[in-house]
């Protein structure tokens, strides 16, 4: 009999089964209809639909009765399964290392967990992980959340997040668009999805990690990533699988890492959940999964080859920092990066055309070419005689593509190099080399060498900064013994050393034939990053020349010999040399006369622009100084204009009502919400009416420059207190410029005060409405006695005014007047003294 699940579990195994339990419950979330609608809402289904379309109509079909039994639908499906991978992790998702900080935008340290608030928790957020930033605090604050959400509809609003967040909104992403998943958990930490596929035969569930881009390479994690793996779940809307072999070299292997629950349990456990999962599906379904589940046993229980490992297996992690993968020990496995083969060019007659031999390079297509642009290898490292350190890099995000040092290589220095050898037929002529380098800190050095077996080791180029395309050509040497040795040569060699920069993003900072990826093949355009051209000669013609050039120095030899004798005679090609010498001569002088005209005319016109800099300097710096003025930089008409304006406003005297009648009469019914504001304008509005009472009286007119306060203490005076006048000018002036709080009862003690004032009008005679401005002045600033009986006095006497700067006013003799001496300030007063007599601003 098959073993039983005992009706005693272990606590490990409750867990486990609780476990298996809550990823059916989050796989539920994927077959909800309105989730789906949601997803279908952010994809560019339709695109990719017609992308897949058009390129299986382009690509060549594969003959055999195998493929003829694949429909073309399914192998379109597939298609836009890959390109659905490529636009979700390019263009919709991005990861997340740590959070930005909101103050500095420098990437922030964790600092733990928190406890998610309940808009979080409302969001499925499973967990919070809490971030400090060291450049901005330096006692560990919470700066930033970074909450992990379980909802998919969420993580499409969020489009951010770690291994767990991108598989789960790509599983809801390929249900919506009509694919059949599974979520797969690792129990090592990572998670990616199973489709099934029909284009394949035979038809099966296929690997798909949305993190890393890759598609159907189930051994990535424990060849390319390292990874030491123990149990591998699969969940689907009716199916749960242990798919921990397909994942695994060795099965046998493994299994002594499995040792959380016994395996009799897990099969039986899964074997239970299967069948609650399928108890409401119709016969033809449970008898389709059947078949599914016989025909995927085989594959999990059939033993792995060696050769099955692919080179997209070997692969280290590349989703997440440098220091995130270091930590989870997942940069690289024991076969990452294969040894160097040694390779070496062949300059033959198979590979020279019309007398060159020319070497491309392509780091998009990765992929070297000779011939005008055919392609003789792929994969940079299978066309190197050396290389140390140094990896090919894609950049989705930026879509950029480069060879940089390893990343996690403990010498700053990488090497790479490539060797040329001649067939005995051929000898070197020329050699060109146009190489791109890219350097993006100036710790980072970059070092071309060339040498052959008959010259040492040659530096070409070393430089610490630039972004350029180097070439150099080897006729550029003068050096005539280093051009024989050249000649000479059967073998040259081309060498790069790349020195990474500090940090920890410092093997970046260099880099090696940086091209963008565009889709296109660059390689027919002839305008690589990475090219070498070698002019050779056949050895018959290299003798022919050295034989020309012999003779060419015996006939010189002889024409010498003739000169000396005096039968060849030179003196009228001097002559005509004379002649030139001196035409050039008067043609240069012109030519450099008017060079000197235009250096002068260039020098003056730079002076000009420096002084008329330097003199908008001087302006500016005494103009309204620190601050910039108004209408800088515009044009001298509208700067103009604004300063008009500007000195117009001293002059301005109309003070308009602020609290219009219809709004008064609203916030002044019983029950009304008054605004913060509403006292403040209505004490504003109540002191310009008392100066429009007094003027309908026909008393004195304020002049513009005189303010509310020196206008009240002049009129007002004989009639009322000049204490109260000051009180009232202080609440008037709090309601008007104070910042602070001018409430209902700050209002009311200033009305009581407005009571006083207005009572006061009342009783005054008219009086002529012309005053002259000297004598308000004089009459507000003259000293006079100060007697308490002279009401009728029309200013402050310097004694009077010190006494009330020095004292507290004593008007508490009700519960308005105490409110409203601690509600308003004392008045400024300013008293200027000099040696006999003073004078008094207020």
């Amino acid at each position: 009999m098959a073993a039983s699940i005992p009706f005693q579990l272990s606590s490990n195994e409750s867990a486990f089964e609780r476990q298996l339990l809550s990823y059916i419950q989050q796989f539920k979330r994927y077959e909800d209809k309105s989730n789906q609608l949601q997803a279908l809402a952010t994809v560019p289904l339709e695109d990719l639909r017609a992308i897949a379309q058009a390129k299986y109509d382009s690509s060549e079909k594969p003959l055999g009765a195998s493929f003829s039994q694949i429909s073309p639908s399914s192998v379109v499906k597939d298609i836009l399964l890959l390109e659905l991978m490529d636009w979700f992790k390019n263009e919709f998702f991005t990861w997340m290392n740590s959070p930005s900080c909101p103050r500095c935008k420098q990437s922030t340290k964790g600092i733990g967990s928190g406890v998610p608030t309940p808009t979080e928790l409302a969001s499925s957020a499973s967990r919070v992980e809490i971030y400090t930033c060291t450049s901005c605090f330096s006692d560990n604050r919470e700066v930033a959340r970074f909450p992990r959400y379980n909802d998919p509809t969420v993580l499409l609003k969020t489009r951010t997040g770690r291994c767990g967040e991108w598989a789960n909104c790509f599983a809801l992403i390929c249900r919506a668009a009509g694919f059949e998943v599974r979520h797969v958990h690792d129990h090592t930490d990572h998670v990616w999805v199973e489709v099934f596929s029909s284009g394949m035969m035979p038809n099966r569930w296929v690997h798909a990690d949305p993190c890393e881009n890759s598609y159907d390479n189930p051994l990535l994690y424990e060849v390319g990533w390292g990874k030491k793996l123990t149990y591998i779940i699969a969940v689907s809307q009716d199916d749960i699988q242990d798919v921990t072999p397909r994942y695994s070299k060795d099965f046998t292997k493994l299994l002594p890492r499995r040792n959380q629950v016994r395996e009799t349990w897990l099969v039986s456990a899964i074997v239970k959940i299967r069948k609650q999962l399928q108890v409401s599906l119709t016969e033809s379904r449970r008898a389709e999964l059947l078949q599914r589940w016989i025909q995927e046993i085989v594959e999990l229980v059939t033993p792995k080859q060696s050769n099955d490992i692919k080179e997209s297996e070997k692969i280290g992690r590349e989703s997440g920092s440098l220091a995130w993968r270091l930590a989870r020990q997942e940069t690289d496995g024991p076969s990452v990066v294969p040894p160097s083969q040694e390779f070496t060019w062949k300059i033959g007659e198979d590979s020279v055309v019309d007398g060159t031999f020319q070497l491309l390079y392509d780091s998009e297509l990765d992929a070297y070419a000779v011939k005008n642009g055919t392609i003789a290898k792929r994969g940079w490292r299978n066309g190197v005689f050396s290389s140390s350190d140094v990896f090919r890099k894609e950049e989705r995000d930026w879509k950029m593509v480069y060879l940089a040092p390893q990343e996690n290589s403990k010498p700053r220095n990488s090497k790479i190099c490539w060797k040329f050898t001649l067939d005995p037929g051929f000898s070197i002529e020329d050699v060109n080399i146009s190489i791109k380098y890219s350097i993006f800190q100036s710790d980072a050095r970059f070092r071309l060498e060339f040498s052959t077996e008959q010259l040492e080791m040659k530096t070409l180029l070393e430089t610490n900064a630039g972004d350029r395309v180097f070439a150099w050509n080897s006729k550029s040497s003068t050096d005539s013994d280093w051009h024989s040795k050249l000649e000479k040569s059967k073998t040259f060699s081309v060498a790069c050393e790349l020195i990474s920069g500090s940090g920890n993003d410092g093997w970046q900072k260099v880099q090696l034939f940086r091209q963008k990826i565009t889709g296109a093949n660059s390689l027919l355009t002839q305008n690589s990053i990475f090219k070498i051209e070698c002019k050779v000669d056949p050895l018959d013609l290299v003798a022919s020349k050295r034989a020309l050039k012999l003779s060419i120095q015996q006939v010189g030899k002889i024409q010498g010999m003739l000169c000396n004798k005096g039968l060849m005679t030179l003196q009228l090609q001097e002559d005509k040399s004379e002649q030139w010498i001196r035409k050039m001569a008067g043609q240069l002088s012109g030519f450099t006369l008017i060079l000197i005209i235009a250096g002068g005319f260039l020098l003056f016109w730079l002076l000009f622009i420096f002084a008329k800099r330097q003199i908008m300097r001087f302006t500016l710096r005494s103009h309204r100084g620190p601050h910039a003025p108004i209408g800088l930089d515009a044009k001298k008409s509208l700067r103009r204009e604004i300063l008009r304006r500007i000195e117009a406003l001293p002059k301005i005297t109309y003070e308009p009502h602020v609290l219009r009648d219809d709004v008064d009469q609203k916030f002044s019914q019983e029950g009304a919400t008054k605004p913060c504001h509403y006292h403040r304008m209505k004490a504003v509005d109540d002191a310009k009416n008392l100066e429009i009472s007094m003027l309908k009286r026909k008393l004195s007119k304020r002049h513009s420059f005189e303010s509310l306060r020196s206008y009240f203490i002049v009129i007002l005076t004989p009639q009322v207190d000049p204490r109260v006048v000051h009180q009232f000018c202080d609440l008037y002036e709090a309601a008007r410029y104070n910042p602070k709080p001018f409430g209902e009862e700050e209002y009311k003690a200033f009305t009581l005060l407005l009571k006083q004032l207005r009572s006061a009008v009342i009783t005054l005679q008219p009086k002529s409405s012309i005053r002259s401005p000297a004598k308000t002045k004089a009459s507000s600033s003259a000293p006079q006695s100060s007697s308490n009986d002279d009401k009728s006095s029309a200013s402050l006497s310097v004694p009077y005014i010190r006494r009330l700067s020095k004292k507290k006013w004593n008007t508490a003799d009700s519960d308005e007047e105490t409110a409203l001496c601690h509600s308003s300030a004392l008045h400024e007063v300013s008293i200027i003294s000099s040696d006999k007599d003073e004078s008094t601003v207020v």
